[in-house]
């Protein structure tokens, strides 16, 4: 059976453990990106963030977008725009 102490110690260890892990990825990580919500695709092509009020819909093909669109805007869920 582990003791009180023993316990206690094994949790002090992994407590420091874990500072010194969060302490070094702060020195690795601490500059961050150079813009979080920056995006190129695989094409290197950068594409624009959009922030939507109501709903939004992402597909591969404009028409696609503009047809789940359309069921969103007259009520439609995200189960019948994807279909």
């Amino acid at each position: 059976m582990v003791t009180t102490r023993r316990l206690s110690t094994s949790l002090l260890l992994l407590a420091a453990g874990a500072a010194v892990v969060a302490a070094l990825a702060w020195l690795v990580l601490r500059g961050g990106p150079d813009h979080p919500m920056r995006y190129v695709d695989r094409t290197g092509q950068p594409r624009r963030l959009l922030v939507a009020s109501r709903y939004a819909a992402v597909t591969g093909t404009p028409w696609a977008t503009d047809a789940a669109m359309a069921v969103l805007a007259r009520g439609g869920t995200a189960c019948d725009a994807a279909v």
